[in-house]
């Protein structure tokens, strides 16, 4: 951990960089029911002294490493977080905790750990509540699913999840983008859960009325039976205003089927392949690249 910590710095320029402006967060978690790991604690406990952001949350399976209620997992699971925030407090008072919670059955038909299961999200919802409570920012998972493929069951749980997700106010949203319940993912299913995210974002976006927005006037003057499409009014609103998917499709059957025909796993294959094939990732500077080998070449793995 603190390899990485100091890997961290040198690509930043130097600890007190780090320290103003971290630029990595710790995901740790206690081990249910009720366990507080030295892996967990020791990493979480470097990330209180060198000001390092990190989530410590539960992530209880329902009728295995917790009850097999609702209520008793959000209490169990809550208990867990919490206990960790009084740790990492008495070591180092306002340090960067994340509150939350991965929290989901045990599917007693398959024993998976489901990440497109109801519970999950009525468990989200509910440390939601007590996360704005405790006012303290908060982590969950949405954007996956148990399916293996991108399919009509992977667009419900992501779209389902990532709308609850959001709706509940989470400041955090992991996993999106995950398949075969959080085995696996891909190029394509990433782009996928990104598109179910623009989409939400636009679902929710606050009203505002003003007379820019609501054109009285403009109203009176098309009049009954007239219309709107000619207008400035129109030109100057419908880019900024409405929501144009990237990967949807929304093209007439015959015009579709000119273009190729492509369904949607296709198409998010394509733009997969072209993105990845134009990357160009920021260079860091040569000081920093000798930095950073030097520590890889010291590193020993944690025994």
């Amino acid at each position: 951990m603190m390899t990485m910590i100091e890997m961290a710095a040198a690509a930043v320029g130097g600890m007190d960089s780090l320290k103003a402006r971290p630029p990595l967060i710790l995901y740790s978690e206690p081990l249910s029911p009720l366990v507080h790991t030295e892996m967990g604690l020791s990493k979480a406990l470097l990330c209180c002294e060198y000001g390092i952001p990190f989530i410590y949350i539960a992530s209880p399976m329902m009728g295995a490493s917790s009850p097999a209620t609702l209520e008793g997992t959000l209490v169990q699971a809550v208990a867990e977080s919490l206990a960790g925030l009084v740790i990492f407090q008495r070591k180092h008072p306002g340090t960067k905790f994340i509150f939350g919670g991965d929290a989901s059955v045990l599917d007693m038909r398959t024993s998976i750990f489901s990440y497109g299961s109801p519970e999950l999200n009525a468990i989200n919802a509910a440390l939601a509540d007590m996360a704005h409570f405790y006012e303290l920012p908060f982590f969950c998972i949405a954007g996956s699913t148990d399916s293996k493929v991108l399919d009509a069951q992977a667009g419900l749980e992501y779209a389902l999840s990532i709308y609850d997700a959001t709706l509940n106010g989470c400041n955090i949203i992991h996993d999106c983008g995950y398949l075969e319940f959080g085995s696996t993912s891909s190029f394509e299913s990433v782009l996928f859960a990104d598109e179910a995210i623009a989409l939400v974002k636009s679902m929710l976006r606050p009203l505002r009325f003003t007379d820019a927005t609501v054109p009285l006037a403009l109203i009176d003057q098309i009049g009954p039976g007239g219309h709107f499409l000619l207008e400035e009014h129109t030109l100057g609103n419908f880019k900024r205003v409405f929501w144009f998917p990237r990967f949807l499709d929304r093209r007439r059957f015959e015009e579709w089927q000119r273009a190729g025909g492509q369904d949607l796993r296709m198409a998010l294959n394509q733009k997969a392949r072209q993105i990845m094939a134009k990357h160009q990732p920021c260079a860091l500077s040569a000081q920093a690249r000798e930095q950073i080998d030097t520590l890889v070449t010291k590193h020993r793995p944690d025994v």
